[in-house]
């Protein structure tokens, strides 16, 4: 996260990272793929915040340890949501179930995204099935 922050510190302001990370700041090829995606975002006419799947699969590239990728997978697709709560109201001492409803949403419209689109999962299907409106 660091080597990032100071790549699009340069990037962006021309500020020079400091002399003992410049060469790893230079030399990361990942932190120069995240700094092309933090870019193209900034040039891009939709706000951020109006492509979550695009916004969580930056998230993960981001995460530099597999545990905290798979924390953070984990928190995506079993945390229920405003979709989850819409569909199927529940009284609060069956809120538990949302938790079991959530996966079973999340692959149900995988699914019908991958028949429409005749087996091509994309970010954009990945936008719809997250969050899904109501």
């Amino acid at each position: 996260m660091l080597l990032l922050a100071l790549r699009l510190a340069s990037d962006l302001t021309g500020v020079a990272p400091p002399p003992a990370l410049a060469l790893r700041v230079a030399g990361d090829r990942r932190i120069g793929g995240l700094a092309s995606d933090v870019h193209a975002s900034l040039l891009d006419a939709r706000a951020f915040a109006e492509q979550p799947g695009s916004r969580r699969v930056f998230h993960l590239r981001v995460m530099e340890r597999l545990r905290d990728r798979a924390r953070y997978a984990g928190h995506v697709l079993f945390t229920p949501g405003p979709a989850e709560w819409a569909m199927l109201p529940l009284p609060g001492r069956l809120a538990w179930l949302y938790y079991v409803l959530r996966p079973i949403r999340l692959a149900g419209a995988f699914a019908r995204g991958l028949l429409k689109k005749g087996g091509g999962l994309t970010v954009d299907l990945l936008n719809r099935s997250l969050h899904r409106q109501p």
